[in-house]
């Protein structure tokens, strides 16, 4: 892989999110995949290179992630104990340096 960014080609980035995506979660390339376009960007601006080997990829896709939802029994549960007085929520454990008699 080139130290020198003029010498970085779009292969070059390809290999590395594929790196990324088979080490990492897909999240993590994808913010990897941002913070370089923004690099190339930035060094294109100020004309350290004459274009971005980034120009026309495609980010990493995120696939969706199914959220569980709390069931009605769950939830009325919950309410439940959050109405109940503070004896019973309140759960101590034991003292472990206490010594019984």
């Amino acid at each position: 892989m080139p130290t020198d960014v003029t010498s970085i080609t779009r292969e070059h980035i390809e290999s590395f999110v594929v790196h990324l995506l088979d080490t990492r979660s897909p999240a993590t390339a994808l913010n990897r995949y941002k913070a370089l376009q923004q690099y190339f960007r930035w060094l294109d601006d100020e004309g350290e290179i004459t274009n971005s080997p980034m120009v026309k990829m495609s980010p990493p896709t995120l696939d969706e992630v199914e959220v569980p939802v709390v069931s009605l029994e769950d939830l009325r549960t919950l309410l439940d104990v959050c109405k109940a007085p503070a004896s019973r929520t309140v759960v101590t454990p034991p003292d472990p340096h206490r010594v019984s008699a």
